[in-house]
């Protein structure tokens, strides 16, 4: 039976997974645009629900990137990604590896 750190780590690995097929299916968009900027909108709240009332209270950014550097920017994040998968992994070998280690 798996343990409960073993079940966070395969959870955070499924999540983390789950990241990066968004950020290919992001990477397909924007390589696939005619155009060679793409429109980074940002938008944040000060006051959570309370802007719906008051807008001023929003802040809104409109950036304009090349298409090649945003889908630089997307794979980097795929590669660190996958990276933070790797050392889940790693995590559950050696914990396994030990479990073994003290049985015997």
């Amino acid at each position: 039976m798996a343990s409960e750190m073993e079940e966070r780590v395969c959870a955070e690995i499924a999540r983390r997974q789950g990241t990066i097929f968004e950020l290919n299916n992001l990477i397909e968009c924007v390589s696939k645009t005619r155009k060679d900027e793409v429109l980074f909108k940002m938008e944040t709240s000060r006051l959570g629900s309370v802007c719906d009332l008051w807008p001023e209270y929003r802040d809104r950014h409109n950036i304009p990137v090349s298409k090649y550097t945003m889908v630089i920017i997307l794979k980097e994040a795929v590669r660190k990604e996958k990276e933070r998968i790797n050392k889940l992994v790693d995590m559950l070998v050696n914990a396994e590896l030990e479990n073994r280690k003290h049985e015997k």
